[in-house]
């Protein structure tokens, strides 16, 4: 929808949503639960991409430590998007960004 508007050269508004202080703990509650499963999808993308060095598999391997680390990212920005603090977007890529186009 917005990105309809853009391309017809409307600008895109956007109104911001007001949450509750508990919905807002629940939301920042399951945003670290997230950031805990990409740590482990990192720690043991790690333990692989050592093991598997030097073999056919080693790309996977590196493969899964950057989704890791994409989605780490995303969690990171995520979480300051909603408690109205910036964070360098320095790590996700610009293909990650078309992704999230409304449509």
């Amino acid at each position: 929808m917005i990105q309809q508007a853009q391309e017809c050269g409307a600008p895109a508004t956007l109104h911001p949503i007001v949450l509750e202080v508990e919905r807002v703990r629940e939301m920042r509650a399951v945003l670290h639960e997230l950031a805990n499963v990409f740590t482990g999808i990192l720690v043991a993308g790690g333990v692989l991409a050592q093991k598997l060095q030097g073999t056919d598999f080693a790309d996977r391997a590196a493969s899964l430590c950057d989704l890791g680390e994409r989605g780490a990212e995303l969690s990171r920005r995520t979480r300051a998007l909603l408690l109205g603090t910036s964070v360098p977007v320095s790590t996700v890529s610009a293909e990650s960004e078309g992704m999230n186009d409304v449509g």
